[in-house]
This record gives C-alpha cells, structure tokens and sequence, in this order.
C-alpha cells in the first residue's frame, strides 16, 4: 500500500516541477511532459494470454517431433481433416479429458493448432476450398 507521505512528497515534486516550468515558460500540464508514441490502431499484443500461447507452441514442437517441421502445410484436404482433430480434441475436453494422452499437453492447445492451420489455408488460398 501507497503511504500518505508518500503520495504528499510525489505532490510536493509535481508542484515543484510545474513552478520550474513556469520559471523557464515551458507547459506546466505534466502529462504534456510524458513521452508520446503513435501506436493507435496497432496491433495491442498485450492482450493474448501467453502461458496459453505456449502451451500451443508446445503442440507444434510435439508435431515437428512426430511430423516434421510444418508438415501441417501439406496435409491433403486439410481443412476437412483439421476440422476433425479440432472437434475431436474439443469434444474429449468437453468430456472432461483436460490434456491429450499422448502427447501430454491440453486438448484445447491442440484445438487452437488445428484452427490456426485452417486460418493458414484460408490466407493462404483464399477460399475454404
């Protein structure tokens, strides 16, 4: 917790830096003296949950063990097949199996795998076909 005396002596600087400001006729606002960036529009990456981004990661370095590294690219008719695994691990989640058994890590990272390999393809080519 913030002490008073604290909060009273972060007062007493802002006062004095606005009465130095005055002095040398530069703004006295302080929030015009914090630096400023351009960033709005811009992708805010701060808001993916990263413990459950690796967690996908791991999934892809289990799949570059057993596959090959982005084998995913070249499955055939892969949005009809990673349609299945995602289902497939989504609906052994919704029965209450937390993590694959054989690969050891969560149903739900092996779901966001295959739907991000099926966000690949539609970029990739265009259409779901």
């Amino acid at each position: 917790m913030i002490s008073q005396s604290f909060i009273d002596g972060m007062v007493r600087r802002g006062e004095l830096l606005n009465s130095y400001y005055q002095w040398r006729n530069e703004p006295t606002d302080l929030r015009e003296l914090i630096g400023k960036k351009a960033d709005s529009g811009k992708l805010e990456w701060h808001l993916l949950p990263w413990r459950e981004c690796e967690e996908v990661v791991r999934v892809l370095m289990k799949g570059k063990e057993k596959y090959g590294e982005n084998n995913w690219r070249i499955v055939d008719d892969m949005i009809s097949r990673y349609w299945d695994a995602a289902m497939r691990h989504m609906t052994a989640y919704r029965k209450g199996e937390i993590k694959d058994p054989e690969f050891g890590t969560p149903h739900l990272a092996h779901a966001m795998c295959c739907l991000l390999f099926m966000m690949w393809k539609d970029n990739e080519s265009g259409s779901i076909n």
